[in-house]
């Protein structure tokens, strides 16, 4: 990476949608990764290494624009632990949607 770019508009739009290509890039990687075995459910693991790398490149665009003002008291690390479960069965009901398979539990409404 070359000194421009690091120094040109730190908090520009283009930046920032540089950010969230990145984002939609390691994003579309998992849904393919998990589309090679469509049937298969989810694992604890898996979920976890997702979570984990999504939490770091969140923080990788914290760090370039700052925190975002705080929401209330819960912070977004609470909120994702928070909803690991509902997470990957959204995940798995995707998958099944999209392959056609059945026999995965239905999510709660």
């Amino acid at each position: 990476m070359n000194d421009e770019y690091r120094t040109a508009a730190p908090k520009s739009s283009a930046r920032f949608a540089q950010r969230c290509a990145y984002l939609a890039g390691r994003l579309n990687g998992w849904a393919g990764d998990c589309l090679i075995h469509p049937d298969k459910e989810v694992s604890p693991g898996t979920l976890a290494r997702f979570l984990e790398e999504m939490r770091e490149r969140l923080d990788w665009i914290e760090e370039d624009f700052g925190p975002p003002r705080p929401r209330g008291p819960e912070t977004l690390g609470a909120w994702l632990d928070r909803y690991q479960a509902v997470v990957a069965q959204r995940l798995n009901d995707a998958v099944h949607a999209l392959t056609g398979a059945s026999g995965g539990a239905s999510r709660e409404k």
